[in-house]
């Protein structure tokens, strides 16, 4: 990495970097509310009892491995922290962390309003516009 892409003085991205960014923001987005529904469906079954106290956590990692609601969600969402490591590792962290952050939350709502978690309220449509906004800003300087 050269000196000006490690100062992030250079903020100029290709419409390729823009799109990784946008799917790594998709896919942690997406995968949040699934998350939740995945780890409430887990509560709910994991009445479980142990013998020794030590041995909660791993029963209780067990459940989640073993609750597909829950594991196929995580196992999407680690796999886009991979690929926003290599981000890290090509583009400025001051475009990739503020912009990928943003638009997690824009996606969040969105999926989360479309598997019935919660209606997108007018702060929260000002809110997506704002982060927007704040995304073509970040980009444009």
């Amino acid at each position: 990495m050269d000196a000006q892409a490690a100062s992030g003085s250079n903020t100029a991205i290709s419409a390729l970097d823009f799109l990784a960014i946008t799917v790594v923001s998709m896919m942690w987005g997406a995968t949040n509310p699934f998350l939740r529904k995945g780890a409430q469906h887990s509560d709910a079954n994991s009445s479980v009892e142990c013998r020794w106290k030590i041995m909660k956590p791993l029963m209780d990692l067990k459940n989640l491995v073993m609750n597909w609601r829950f594991f196929v969600p995580f196992a999407l969402n680690q796999s886009a922290s991979v690929l926003f490591v290599v981000l890290l590792a090509h583009m400025p962290l001051t475009v990739v962390v503020p912009c990928v952050n943003a638009l997690t939350f824009v996606f969040t709502a969105v999926v989360g309003q479309l598997v019935g978690e919660e209606k997108i309220r007018p702060e929260t449509l000002l809110g997506t516009a704002l982060i927007v906004a704040g995304i073509a800003l970040t980009l444009v300087s």
